[in-house]
């Protein structure tokens, strides 16, 4: 449930590209402890804070990974070691599920989607 999660966070965040069918560029944060999700005038805006309490979304705290759908594959560690479902390819499937976030909110606020 955890890994499903936060690959909710990952699309909603705006940090899933895709690059060819089926395949995905996959922004992720290192080092990340508290999620925090504020909602301003139907728009979500995400902050992130590291260990210190300090704003972490830096581009030296972003990592790029490559995901595939067909057959599901992850350049993290993670999928690496274990061939199991990562938070990144959970963000992928999101994406092409609900398309970007920015697709999804603008579907929502036209009642194109329940």
């Amino acid at each position: 449930m955890d890994l499903t999660r936060e690959g909710h966070d990952i699309w909603a965040s705006n940090w899933v590209h895709q690059s060819e069918d089926p395949t995905y560029k996959v922004l992720s944060l290192k080092w990340v402890n508290i999620l925090i999700a504020s909602i301003y005038t139907s728009q979500i805006h995400w902050s992130y804070y590291n260990r210190n309490n300090a704003p972490a979304v830096t581009l030296e705290n972003l990592k790029a990974y490559t995901v595939s759908l067909q057959p599901p594959s992850c350049t993290c560690h993670q999928f690496i070691f274990t061939g199991k479902y990562c938070k990144h390819l959970w963000a992928a499937q999101w994406h092409k599920t609900n398309g970007s976030i920015d697709e999804f909110l603008y579907a929502q606020k036209q009642g194109d989607c329940g």
